[in-house]
C-alpha cells in the first residue's frame, strides 16, 4: 500500500502542473469566465476556443475506417473461396462494431480530448467475447512521471482514477477480495463512511455531466440511493521471480483495501466465447 501511495502521489504532482490549463481550456469551450468589474463593462463572451475548435474539427472529423483483406497465395479453387468469406466475415465484423459501439461519436469526443488537453486515452476491453472501449477523461489518468513521452509503454506505471463503482457491483465481482469487500461495507456503514459516500456522489455527477457535455453518448448520471465507491487501477510493472521477467500487474484499490493484484494477462484470459 505505501508503494501504491508513493506512485499515486508522484503522478499526481507530475499531472498537476498542467491541469489549470486544462480546466481554464474547458472552462473556455463551455463558454463560462470569471468577469472583472473593474476591467469589463460587459459580459459578453466571444466563443473563440469553441469555434476554433470546431473549425479544427470540420478538417478532421473523418472516421476511423477499415478493411480487411487476406493476404497470401491461394490457387486452389476452394482456398480462393475460403479468403473471400474471411474477408467478408472480418469486414462485416467490423461494421457491426463500428455500429455497436458509436465509433464516428467516440471519435468525435477523442479528438475534442486532444483539442482541450493536448492529449487523450482509450481503455480497450473484450466483453463477452467482443471488444469495447471507452474513452477517458485525461485528468483521469496518472503516469509515471519518468516515461518517456514519445513511448507510453516505458512507464513502471499507469493509474486510472476516478473509477466509480457501485458497492453490489464490487460485491459480484468474482476477482475481487470478498474479505475486502466486507470491510468496505463496514466503513460506508460509518459516520465518516457516509460522508465519503455523498463526496463520492457529486464528483461523479460532476464527471458525467462533464463527458455529456463533450458528448460521450452513454455517459449516464449515478443513480440516488446506492452507494458509489471510487476505485483506482494500477497497472503496474514487477519482477515475476519465478519467469525471471517482468510481468504488468492490474492492482485494484479502494480506499486502504487492495481488492486485486493479479497479472493482466491472467486478467484477461482467453479472449473468444
Amino acid at each position: 500500500l505505501r508503494i501504491l501511495d508513493k506512485d499515486f502521489e508522484q503522478a499526481r504532482l507530475f499531472r498537476e502542473r498542467r491541469v489549470e490549463e486544462w480546466n481554464e481550456n474547458y472552462q473556455l469551450y463551455r463558454l463560462k469566465t470569471e468577469l472583472n468589474r473593474l476591467t469589463q463593462r460587459q459580459n459578453v463572451i466571444l466563443p473563440l476556443m469553441k469555434e476554433t475548435i470546431k473549425t479544427w474539427l470540420a478538417n478532421i472529423d473523418d472516421p476511423p475506417d477499415i478493411v480487411f483483406e487476406e493476404i497470401g497465395d491461394f490457387q486452389e479453387l476452394e482456398d480462393v473461396a475460403l479468403k473471400e468469406e474471411r474477408e467478408i466475415m472480418l469486414n462485416e465484423f467490423w461494421k457491426k462494431f463500428f455500429v455497436d459501439e458509436m465509433v464516428e461519436i467516440r471519435d468525435i469526443v477523442d479528438k475534442k480530448m486532444v483539442a482541450l488537453y493536448g492529449r487523450s486515452f482509450k481503455k480497450l476491453n473484450v466483453k463477452n467475447g467482443k471488444i469495447t472501449f471507452e474513452i477517458i477523461d485525461p485528468i483521469d489518468i496518472l503516469v509515471d512521471r519518468f516515461v518517456d513521452p514519445s513511448n507510453l509503454d516505458s512507464a513502471n506505471f499507469i493509474i486510472h482514477t476516478h473509477i466509480y463503482r457501485t458497492l453490489n457491483e464490487l460485491e459480484r465481482n468474482k476477482n475481487y477480495d470478498k474479505e475486502a469487500i466486507q470491510r468496505l461495507k463496514d466503513y460506508y456503514s460509518s459516520k465518516e463512511g457516509l460522508v465519503k459516500v455523498k463526496e463520492n456522489l457529486k464528483l461523479l455527477s460532476e464527471k458525467m455531466e462533464k463527458l455529456q457535455d463533450l458528448g460521450v453518448p452513454d455517459a449516464e448520471l449515478p443513480l440516488v440511493g446506492e452507494i458509489y465507491v471510487e476505485i483506482n487501477e494500477y497497472y503496474k510493472k514487477l519482477w515475476n521471480e519465478e519467469k525471471k521477467r517482468e510481468e504488468i500487474y492490474l492492482i485494484v484499490k479502494a480506499e486502504n483495501e487492495i481488492l486485486m493484484a493479479k497479472p493482466l494477462n491472467e486478467v484477461i484470459g482467453k479472449t473468444h466465447d
